[in-house]
């Protein structure tokens, strides 16, 4: 059986969000208490007992001295302290169950806790994955609509070089044909390149 003692200096595991220590303390403290308050009135029983069993064997052998009692009737004094002994085994049991069934309940809580923020960091984890995914999409189509973007004005810029290839040799000396402006094929070639290179 625990003593009021062992019941104080019980001690706990610390978790991330488990229940107060001071509270748990306090409450053993009152538990411990109350085992106290018992086991003092189990002594005082037995002392009781103890005296009630002296008074009925001295008064059993005055009664004996006095008037003969029959050998199978028995003393009503054991019946008294048999009675006794059963209402401390009673007592005594009412506490363990008590102390037993109030540990259960502090397991149940702390476990039904745990769960709760096992379930609420899943939720969390879940939430910031799917966001992740969300913004990696996002990203992957913003990089196909500037891709999209570059191949236009590649396209775009090869014409106008064209263009102004063909005025300049419009517009060159009489009878020649002026050579083309290979700066702007270039530089359009150049930006097809790397177009290729960043497609691949």
């Amino acid at each position: 059986m625990l003593t009021p003692e062992e019941i104080e200096a019980r001690d706990f595991l610390i978790s991330l969000r488990g229940y107060d220590r001071e509270e748990v303390h306090d409450f053993l403290g009152q538990v411990a208490d109350r085992v106290r308050e018992l086991q003092d009135r189990v002594e005082e029983l037995e002392t009781d007992a103890a005296v009630s069993a002296q008074r009925a064997a001295a008064a059993q052998e005055t009664a004996e001295l006095t008037i003969p009692q029959p050998a199978a009737e028995p003393p009503a004094p054991a019946a008294d302290t048999s009675a006794l002994f059963a209402e401390i085994g009673r007592e005594t049991q009412r506490i363990l169950e008590a102390a037993q069934e109030a540990a259960e309940q502090i397991r149940g809580r702390a476990g039904d806790d745990a769960e709760r923020e096992l379930q609420t960091a899943r939720e969390q984890a879940a939430e910031l994955l799917a966001d992740g995914e969300r913004r990696l999409e996002e990203t992957r189509r913003a990089v196909a609509r500037l891709k999209d973007a570059r191949s236009a004005l590649a396209g775009d810029l090869l014409s106008v070089g064209r263009t102004i290839d063909q005025l300049l040799r419009e517009l060159g000396p009489d009878g020649e044909e002026s050579q083309p402006a290979t700066g702007v094929e270039t530089s359009v070639a150049e930006a097809r390149g790397e177009q290729a290179d960043a497609a691949d």
